[in-house]
C-alpha cells in the first residue's frame, strides 16, 4: 500500500549487517514515527479512508526524505526511518519531520493536521545490532515521549538499563519462590555416528505476567548479581533430575540431560552439597542415570583450583562434566590436561564459518583431534546447515547441536517428536 519496505525486510537487513559485520559508515540512527489519533480517523471516516491517509503520509515522506533515508512501514500507523548521518543532523531531521506534518492532509475534503510522536535510537556497534533490541528501545523511548509530552525522546541506554534491571529484579524475586512462569526447554543433541538424538541440554525460559518473555541473557546475570541464582539452580536441577529419571524408567530415546551451572557456582560455599542433596531427594544415582553438568571456561578461570576441587568431587559421585563455549575464553591446552572434564563443547563462533572459512575448519579439526587423543567427547554447537554437519561428521566429532537438527523444545514438543523409540 505504501510502497515502503516492511518489518520483515527490516529484520532481515539488520541481521544480515550483523552476521557480515558490515558496518555502515558513521552512526546509524533509527527514528520511529507514530501518527497520533489514527485509530480515531479509522473510526470516524472508515478504514478505507484511513488507508488513503497512510498513502498520503507515505507520499509526503517520500517527497521530503533524501537518499540517505531508508523508510520502513513498521506497524499500523508507525514508520521507521533508518538514517546514516552525523549526530548533529538528527535533531534537524526530527524538526523537519514535524514541519512536514504541520501541513494538513485531506480526508473527504476535510483538512486534517496529524500529530506525531518520535523516538530516536543510535547504534554504532554493528555486531550488537539485533532487530528486537532496536525496536524495543524505540518503543520504550516513544512511550516516554508521549508520557512526558515531548516531541521526541532519544533512547538513553544507561538510564533504561538501570530501570530495566530493577524491574526484572522485582519480578524475579517474586517468581523464583514458586518457580512461577519458568519452564524448562530442551535442546536436542544428535549422535553423529548413529544419527540418533539421545541426549539434550536443559534451557530455562521465563515468561513474567508484567514483563512478558524475558531473555536468559537478561535475567541470569541479574540473578547472579543479587544472589538469587542458587535458588534458581536448585529448581532447575531438581526438575531435570526428576525428568531424566522418568525418561529412563519409560525407556524414552533421550537418556542423558545436561544442566548448565551458573558462572558463580564455584563461589558458593555449599554448591556441591546442594547438588548431592537434590540427587538424594530425587533418588537419582548418577552412576546409572546420566546427568551432565556444563560449566564455562570463564567460570572456571575465576578460581581454577577451587573449580578443579569441586568438579573432581562431583565426578567422583558419577556426574559427567562438560566444558562449554570452548575457545571463547583464554583457552589453554593446560586446562584440557588438568581440568576434570569428560566433554568439550566447541563454541558456535568456530562453527559459523564452516566449511567456507579455512581457519575455522583447521581450528575445529585440531580441537577434535587433540580432544580425541586425551579421551574427551566432542560436541559442536550452533550447527545450522548440512555442510557443517557433514564436515563435523567427517572429522570425527561425536555430537552436534543446533537449529539444523532442532530448535529448543518444550516438554510437550519433545515428547511429541521423540515419544517413540523410532526416530526419523
Amino acid at each position: 500500500m505504501t510502497g515502503f519496505y516492511n518489518q520483515r525486510w527490516f529484520e532481515e537487513r539488520v541481521n544480515a549487517y550483523r552476521k557480515r559485520n558490515n558496518q555502515p559508515e558513521g552512526s546509524t540512527f533509527f527514528i520511529l514515527l507514530d501518527i497520533e489519533r489514527y485509530k480515531w480517523i479509522n473510526e470516524s471516516f472508515g478504514f478505507e479512508k484511513g488507508d488513503e491517509l497512510l498513502v498520503q503520509v507515505s507520499e509526503r515522506l517520500r517527497e521530503h526524505c533524501s537518499e540517505t533515508h531508508t523508510i520502513v512501514r513498521y506497524d499500523g500507523a508507525k514508520f521507521l526511518l533508518i538514517i546514516n548521518k552525523d549526530n548533529r543532523e538528527i535533531e534537524a531531521t526530527c524538526t523537519q519531520l514535524f514541519e512536514w506534518f504541520a501541513e494538513p492532509f485531506n480526508v473527504l475534503g476535510n483538512p486534517i493536521v496529524l500529530s506525531i510522536s518520535l523516538s530516536v535510537y543510535q547504534h554504532e556497534r554493528v555486531e550488537m545490532m539485533y532487530p528486537s533490541k532496536i525496536t524495543k528501545a524505540l518503543e520504550h523511548a516513544l512511550r516516554a515521549a508521549k508520557k512526558n509530552g515531548s516531541d521526541w525522546v532519544v533512547y538513553d541506554e544507561a538510564k533504561h538499563s538501570d530501570e530495566r534491571e530493577q524491574e526484572i529484579l522485582h519480578e524475579l524475586k517474586k517468581d523464583i519462590v514458586e518457580f512461577t512462569g519458568f519452564s524448562l526447554y530442551y535442546q536436542p543433541k544428535i549422535n553423529l555416528k548413529t544419527r540418533k538424538i539421545d541426549s539434550a541440554e536443559v534451557l530455562l525460559r521465563w515468561e513474567n505476567k508484567q514483563l512478558g518473555m524475558v531473555s536468559p541473557a537478561e535475567f541470569i546475570p541479574i540473578a547472579e548479581k543479587y544472589g538469587l541464582i542458587q535458588d534458581l539452580t536448585k529448581s532447575i536441577f531438581f526438575r531435570a533430575c526428576q525428568q531424566v529419571k522418568r525418561w529412563n524408567q519409560e525407556h524414552f530415546p533421550i537418556q542423558k540431560l545436561a544442566v548448565n551451572l551458573s558462572a558463580t557456582f564455584f563461589q558458593l560455599q555449599n554448591g556441591n552439597e546442594m547438588i548431592k542433596d537434590i540427587l538424594e531427594q530425587t533418588e537419582v544415582n548418577p552412576k546409572s542415570i546420566n546427568i551432565e553438568l556444563e560449566v564455562t571456561e570463564t567460570a572456571i578461570m575465576e578460581n581454577v583450583n577451587r573449580a578443579i576441587e569441586m568438579l573432581d568431587d562431583l565426578r567422583g559421585i558419577g556426574l559427567t562434566i562438560a566444558l562449554d563455549d570452548f575457545g571463547t575464553g583464554l583457552s589453554s591446552l593446560t586446562y584440557l590436561k588438568n581440568l576434570p572434564i569428560d566433554t568439550l563443547k566447541i563454541d558456535k563462533a568456530f562453527i559459523e564459518g564452516i566449511p567456507g572459512d579455512e581457519k575455522d575448519n583447521g581450528i575445529t579439526e585440531l580441537i577434535v583431534l587433540i580432544s580425541k587423543k586425551i579421551g574427551l567427547e566432542i560436541v559442536a554447537e550452533g550447527i545450522e546447515i548440512l555442510e557443517q554437519d557433514q564436515f563435523l561428521t567427517s572429522i570425527g566429532c561425536d555430537y552436534g547441536q543446533g537449529y539444523f537438527y532442532s530448535k529448543p523444545l518444550s516438554l510437550e514438543q519433545l515428547t511429541e517428536r521423540f515419544g517413540s523409540s523410532k526416530q526419523n
